[in-house]
């Protein structure tokens, strides 16, 4: 009897150890937080596991493109250089999902460029740049979340009396413009970029430097450091012969990003 006991108890103990029961009821897996971030151009769809009922969501707006540098005329003043793009706005929020079976996300490229103006005996002014689009989370029929792009920046103006006067920035995505239909909703302005400088006044004089980019506020976020980051302004054409007085582009804004973290597991 003695012996049987003991095999009995130690059968029991190795069941445990296994994670069954003696009753058969297999052991609960520990919960498990997970993240996923989709921070490239795209439509996506999110299958919500089974069991979960809250997504925590971050969403940037992508950021706007940089406007190009106006064209310098040989022998002239500096044209302006362009202003740069403006960071994209951040939500972050808890959506309920217990209803819903499928999200959408869709992420969109930043807005382009603006090219430069064309400089030398004829003139041209800096092309302004693109602004970026809303980042936003569908399901269940409806749009859940948006965050708002950045703006624009503008193009520098060509060589003139006094130099080129640089472009004028345009407002980043703001909270007012965003939404989540959620819960723990916090709602951020990205930053607004700087205008462009206008080119100097002198005879062969220096365009203007073009506007440094306004950025989205993604620290504490599983986003990355720049998404939904605008665009450099481009530099305004120099008073010289040759290419140096061709303004330069704009670069293009961050593409946004989408970051979903919901718990698995458990009992």
């Amino acid at each position: 009897m003695g012996a049987r006991r003991a095999m009995a108890a130690g059968a029991a103990s190795f069941l445990a150890v296994l994670g069954v029961t003696c009753a058969g009821s297999p052991a609960h897996a520990a919960p498990a937080t997970e993240t996923k971030v989709y921070d490239s151009q795209g439509v996506y769809e999110f299958t919500v596991p089974e069991g979960v009922a809250t997504v925590s969501v971050v969403a940037i707006g992508s950021g706007g493109g940089g406007g190009g540098g106006g064209g310098s005329r040989n022998h002239g003043t500096g044209a302006g250089g362009g202003a740069g793009g403006s960071g994209g706005a951040v939500v972050r929020c808890d959506l309920d999902v217990s209803n819903v079976r499928v999200l959408t996300l869709v992420v969109h490229a930043g807005g382009r460029g603006g090219a430069g103006g064309g400089g030398g005996f004829s003139t041209h002014a800096g092309d302004r740049g693109r602004g970026g689009d809303f980042s936003t989370v569908h399901g269940g029929g409806g749009l859940l979340v948006s965050a708002e792009w950045g703006g624009a920046g503008g193009g520098g103006d060509s060589s003139g009396p006094g130099g080129g006067a640089g472009g004028k920035a345009s407002g980043p995505g703001g909270a007012s413009g965003s939404r989540c239909e959620g819960s723990n909703t916090v709602s951020l302005d990205g930053a607004k970029a700087w205008d462009g400088a206008r080119g100097s006044d002198l005879e062969f004089g220096m365009g203007g430097y073009g506007g440094d980019p306004g950025t989205s506020q993604t620290s504490g976020t599983p986003c990355p450091r720049y998404a939904g980051a605008g665009g450099g302004g481009g530099k305004g054409g120099d008073g010289k012969a040759g290419d140096a007085n061709d303004g330069k582009s704009g670069s293009p804004g961050k593409t946004g990003c989408i970051a979903l973290t919901y718990t698995v597991g458990g009992p």
